[in-house]
């Protein structure tokens, strides 16, 4: 565990040739001996199963003396777990991920189907997105959007599936639809912001649109017909959005903490409309650190609280850590099916593109001139969507072991949620 340097080279040797791999971690703590392990396997490019052992604290605490055949339990528990689906591994590369996967690696079910369930059981999410009812409220914020946006309707069937799965569990039933819907209207303004952020040239005009959401008084005068109507829609969204959220039982409690949920959304947006301006920035790690924010789970988690007065605030932080690691997971699974028609924007923020640049498979010349289908072909050709893929599977394994921590959410139910998420996005590929 000390070891310095860590035995890449035997972490290698063992895994390589292995049909799954399992972390035996002394203790529930995040960031320890699982996490150093789980990096350097994605380094190494690891494409089996990965899972994470670890005794649970207050079982540990209950029975020290025997918390080795505990941990040999849950060894033995997860290889069979995991081994009973290397037999129909692979056979699940069906359509939605034909490309994903380089020659000779192996994607894990998980990409496929959520966990515990062969594909022929999946969740039919394309009918269950396409069968989403809108409330009046939701209908008529639509109907207005169309006025002024240009996205299908298919994108808010897609999302208000979506927040419907990853709404926390301790959020009351009674309020979960009237979070739903909440929550869409922060999608809708996100997207307001995002799509002018993406398309460069309008710094000015994005920063009053930011205003709006800094709470400083906005000035729309000096631009056109076209951006003005744009601008009161997305005022009159917000203003909708925040008197909503003040009838939340707990909204002072989390009113401060949603308020920097925020700030980093519009750092994001920030961040965007100077990488299309300047392409030269583009790198995987500040594209880690900013874009995932644009998934706006954090802030959705925070609204979650509101409306759930029975959560225990001393587990707060731990939860912040989960929601971060699933917040990265959602960006993942968005950059997968948003990439191919982002390269026909010349939108070029997304990972993939960062990745393919700090590789050598494109360059800026490429950025700049090259035909969408040779920078599309660079892409899949280089594995980049694999290597993203791979993280994935890092933030999921993260997330699990941080689970036995935290007893005021459904940590299990989460993660369920987040493996249905992905097989939406892979089920979208090329619909939003």
């Amino acid at each position: 565990r000390f070891a310095q340097p860590l035995d890449i080279e035997a972490l290698a040797r063992v895994t390589r040739g292995a049909l799954c791999t399992v972390i035996v971690n002394d203790g529930d703590n995040h960031g320890g001996f699982s996490s150093w392990v789980l990096d350097e396997l994605l380094g190494l490019g690891t494409a089996q199963n990965v899972s994470v052992v670890s005794p649970n604290r207050e079982w540990r605490r209950q029975h020290s003396h025997q918390v080795h055949d505990e941990c040999a339990a849950r060894i033995v528990e997860r290889c069979r777990w995991l081994g009973e689906r290397i037999e129909t591994q692979s056979q699940t590369l069906v359509e939605p991920v034909a490309g994903i996967v380089p020659s000779g690696a192996t994607a894990p079910q998980r990409w496929l189907a959520p966990q515990g369930l062969a594909v022929s059981e999946v969740h039919d999410e394309q009918g269950e997105i396409q069968a989403q009812q809108f409330t009046p409220l939701v209908d008529d914020w639509v109907r207005r959007y169309s006025n002024v946006g240009a996205r299908d309707v298919y994108l808010w069937r897609w999302c208000l599936h979506g927040l419907g799965l990853i709404t926390l569990s301790c959020a009351p039933p009674r309020l979960r639809q009237d979070l739903c819907d909440t929550k869409l209207l922060a999608v809708m303004y996100g997207v307001m912001l995002d799509d002018i952020a993406d398309q460069g040239g309008e710094e000015d005009f994005l920063t009053e649109l930011a205003n709006i959401i800094r709470g400083v008084p906005p000035d729309f005068s000096r631009f056109s017909s076209r951006q003005q109507a744009y601008a009161r829609f997305t005022d009159d969204l917000w203003k909708t959005f925040e008197s909503r959220l003040k009838c939340l039982p707990c909204y002072d409690e989390y009113k401060e903490l949603l308020e920097y949920d925020h700030q980093q959304i519009l750092n994001t947006m920030s961040y965007s409309s100077l990488v299309n301006r300047c392409p030269a920035l583009l790198n995987v790690q500040e594209h880690d650190m900013y874009l995932p924010h644009n998934m706006q789970m954090l802030s959705f988690a925070t609204m979650d609280l509101m409306a759930s007065p029975d959560f225990d605030r001393r587990e707060l932080g731990k939860l912040r850590e989960v929601i971060w690691h699933a917040q990265s997971m959602g960006r993942i699974g968005n950059l997968v099916s948003t990439w191919q028609r982002e390269v026909g924007d010349r939108d070029f923020t997304s990972g993939v593109f960062a990745r393919a640049l700090c590789q050598g498979d494109i360059t800026l010349e490429d950025l700049r001139s090259a035909p969408p289908g040779a920078i599309a072909e660079a892409i899949c050709n280089g594995g980049h969507e694999f290597y993203f893929l791979q993280k994935w599977e890092f933030h999921r394994a993260s997330i699990e072991a941080l689970g036995p921590r935290i007893h005021s959410v459904d940590v299990g139910a989460l993660l369920m949620a987040l493996q249905r998420l992905l097989h939406m996005e892979l089920g979208s590929r090329g619909f939003k």
